[in-house]
């Protein structure tokens, strides 16, 4: 894998989370990407610097939402865990999180945001889980 990084969606720099986020990260070497609308039709494996086949969806038959989300592409289990203890320090939620794995690495950015919209979802309760 290329040089771990940390896609955000909808997570500027200057807000609570995302300060701590980019501090985190900046201490441990690890890149922090923020990834736009336009890009949200490529694959997630692309995003994150590795040689990933085009997705099959083009971004504007995708629905993309609101909140924000951070994906963790590369991260070594010791740095994943400072970086999830420097968000919850902030107080700032982050809900929608993953992980990249080779089964999501072909996805389109907003596939994988809507998957784990839905989860975020089922498991708050809004609509039952598939």
């Amino acid at each position: 894998m290329s040089t771990p990084c940390i896609l955000t969606w909808s997570l500027p720099v200057i807000s609570p989370a995302g300060a701590a986020l980019a501090a985190c990260a900046g201490q441990l070497g690890v890149r922090v990407t923020a990834v736009s609308a336009q890009q949200a039709g490529e694959p997630v494996g692309k995003l994150a610097g590795l040689p990933v086949a085009p997705a099959s969806k083009p971004v504007s038959d995708l629905s993309l939402p609101a909140g924000a989300a951070v994906v963790f592409c590369g991260l070594e289990e010791g740095q994943l865990d400072q970086l999830l203890a420097a968000l919850r320090a902030s107080g700032q939620a982050i809900p929608l999180k993953a992980v990249l794995t080779p089964h999501n690495q072909s996805w389109p950015f907003a596939s994988l945001l809507q998957e784990l919209q839905a989860e975020h979802d089922s498991f708050a309760g809004r609509r039952p889980a598939p």
